[in-house]
């Protein structure tokens, strides 16, 4: 009695989309009657969504062709939309890819609210409530049929190539990194190079064939140039990674740890120098609206005073994230990670940061060094484009979501932890560092081209 609205299925559909069109062509038969045919075929805890997947299998199955998953590769939570393609009753899933700003068929800004309504696009389960007939359930499913849109087999090209590329990415086992945080603590299982929701995947981990370039540009990806260095690597001694995890006295070497940032220290005052008067160095603090102070100081100055505490690795400071910087509402969404120094690389046999066959890599000094400073300099930007994003909201209509939409993208203003580095075996013993050409180039000139766009006052 169900109908699946096997009509309207596209390729790369998101869970949104294919549960859209279940709904819509079933919307005659009243949400109260689905929902009790969906009950039926629950056998545990499945949700609305889970049962409405597990019917279309069994109508594909009892109309003998295919069932496709519909891909969820990324947030539930976040959802952007081509207003063209809702309108079809389509929603891809490479929609929802923090660093996709275009649709390729449509041409169009991906956007996150729902220009019919004003209101943010649902969430599955939110969909049935939803009248809208742009975002929501509330048009006919014989009318949206009876469009053909999206039928011609030139509107998939792109989004198959992006697919592709996305997909045997996410299969590949690449090299852990074993930092070294504090004296005696070990982060053991971060890889060093982006996740494919990164703002910086697309740039540092896809192949930069022609091909690939092309499709990037339909989907209004914007790939900045990189730097590519490599380094050899040392096997280490044969140890257990529980043992090494039980070190007790394992310490940093922090004299070069406070070299390296003592540098970056003049190089960033100098650049700051360089901006003179037209920097826009306005006197700012929080203590009368956010009951916290910083003393007053120019924004270039009070960001590096921030980064300083921020990247401190003196013994005894370890514990940064308990201090005064990082109770103010400027981090609620998290603070920039702290720069670290690596003292091994682990490379996962079977995917494993913890497998028996899991082997330990020494890190060259140069390599050490090279993506040291990269962090360093990362945390700075973030912390500047953060302070002075925040100094221009003060004022009686201050509001968190104008304060995030004025962020700008050097500051992430999504997520604080994108990696801006990616690790690669380019043979056995030799890794491959990918950066950035404006994070990994410390010239005075590339310091300057990166924060003249944070001051200029018409950015």
């Amino acid at each position: 009695m169900l109908n699946s609205g096997l009509t309207l299925r596209r390729p790369f559909e998101s869970e949104l989309g294919a549960y859209r069109r279940f709904l819509i062509a079933n919307r005659p038969l009243g949400f109260s009657r689905v929902f009790a045919l969906l009950n039926q075929l629950q056998s545990g805890k499945e949700s609305q969504l889970e049962l409405a997947r597990t019917a279309e299998q069994r109508i594909c199955s009892n109309l003998g062709i295919s069932y496709v998953q519909p891909s969820a590769q990324f947030s539930l939570n976040r959802f952007r939309n081509c207003e063209a393609c809702a309108r079809s009753g389509y929603h891809c899933y490479l929609f929802n890819a923090s660093w996709i700003k275009t649709c390729p068929v449509h041409h169009l800004d991906l956007v996150s609210s729902c220009p019919n309504c004003q209101h943010p696009w649902p969430h599955p389960y939110e969909l049935h409530r939803r009248k809208c007939q742009c975002c929501g359930i509330d048009v006919k499913f014989s009318a949206l049929a009876k469009k053909r849109a999206l039928e011609s087999p030139n509107t998939w090209r792109a989004m198959s190539v992006m697919d592709s590329v996305i997909q045997n990415h996410l299969g590949r086992k690449d090299l852990l990194a074993l930092n070294a945080s504090t004296g005696t603590e070990f982060d053991m299982n971060r890889i060093i190079s982006p996740n494919v929701d990164d703002r910086f995947w697309p740039v540092l981990c896809a192949p930069r064939t022609a091909r690939w370039v092309k499709v990037c540009r339909d989907f209004g990806v914007e790939l900045t140039p990189i730097v590519e260095r490599r380094f050899r690597l040392k096997q280490a001694p044969p140890i257990s990674l529980d043992a090494l995890r039980r070190r007790a006295g394992y310490s940093l070497d922090y004299l070069v740890s406070n070299q390296l940032r003592g540098k970056m220290f003049r190089k960033l005052k100098k650049a700051l120098n360089d901006l003179g008067d037209d920097a826009e160095f306005e006197e700012f603090h929080f203590e009368q609206k956010y009951g916290h102070h910083i003393e007053e100081g120019h924004v270039g100055w009070e960001s590096l005073r921030l980064w300083l505490a921020t990247t401190s690795l003196e013994p005894g400071q370890w514990q940064f994230r308990k201090s005064t910087y990082f109770k103010i509402p400027i981090w609620r969404r998290g603070p920039p990670k702290r720069p670290r120094l690596m003292d091994r690389l682990i490379h996962l046999m079977d995917g494993s940061p913890v497998a028996s066959g899991a082997r330990l890599e020494i890190v060259s000094g140069a390599m050490n060094t090279y993506v040291y400073q990269i962090k360093l300099w990362q945390t700075f930007l973030v912390i500047l484009a953060i302070s002075k994003t925040f100094r221009s909201m003060e004022g009686p209509e201050w509001r968190w979501q104008t304060y995030r939409d004025r962020l700008p993208a050097l500051a992430l203003p999504k997520k604080y932890d994108d990696e801006p580095i990616h690790l690669f075996l380019a043979s056995p013993r030799t890794v491959c560092v990918v950066a950035p050409r404006f994070l990994a180039d410390f010239s005075k000139e590339s310091i300057a081209c990166a924060l003249w766009p944070l001051f200029d006052k018409r950015t």
